[in-house]
């Protein structure tokens, strides 16, 4: 990343942190960087970030698509503009985005927080879709089950209300305290 996108950077991480003012200064130095050089995919990603912190969405939404098609690699920008499209209901929109980013990254280790927010947010997707999600709690699991037990957690809710689903009352279910039919 060069200076330009490092000193947006950091004035969006002064701006998460608190510091005010820090997102509108970053937003300015951020526009900068894209009007010196309109191929900074960092820039755009963290113009993304930016935008997505002071409310604005459908900046974010663009900033971050540019950012993609400008660099494909940047894996924080996929469950990011995934997020935004989702919060519209934009839930065809925001599986492709998952998906591509599944795709682009699954053969970077280096990026392996990045694909488990996009496995995180896919199943998160999931039964909006009229899918499973267990899939991909499973891979999210993998990825980062040992730094985030909750992974554990909803996995085992997910295979539990599945099975609930398939399961049919029977006499013995019937007759627990509390249940009737």
């Amino acid at each position: 990343m060069d200076k330009a996108a490092q000193l947006g950077a950091l004035q969006v991480k002064l701006g998460q942190a608190g510091e005010p003012g820090a997102f509108e200064a970053a937003r300015a130095s951020l526009e900068r960087c894209i009007t010196l050089e309109r191929k900074r995919a960092a820039c755009y990603h963290w113009l993304g970030v930016a935008n997505e912190w002071t409310g604005r969405p459908r900046e974010a939404a663009a900033a971050y698509s540019t950012a993609l098609r400008l660099d494909p690699s940047l894996g924080d920008a996929y469950a990011p503009l995934a997020d935004i499209y989702a919060s519209f209901r934009l839930d065809a929109a925001a599986d492709q985005v998952l998906t591509e980013g599944e795709r682009v990254l699954a053969q970077n280790p280096e990026q392996k927080e990045q694909r488990l927010a996009i496995a995180v947010l896919t199943a998160k997707l999931a039964p909006r879709q009229g899918k499973s999600a267990i899939a991909a709690l499973e891979r999210a699991h993998q990825l980062g089950g040992a730094e985030h037990p909750e992974l554990s957690f909803e996995l085992g809710m997910a295979y539990a209300l599945e099975k609930l689903v398939y399961l049919e009352p029977s006499k013995e279910i019937a007759t627990l305290p509390g249940l009737t039919r």
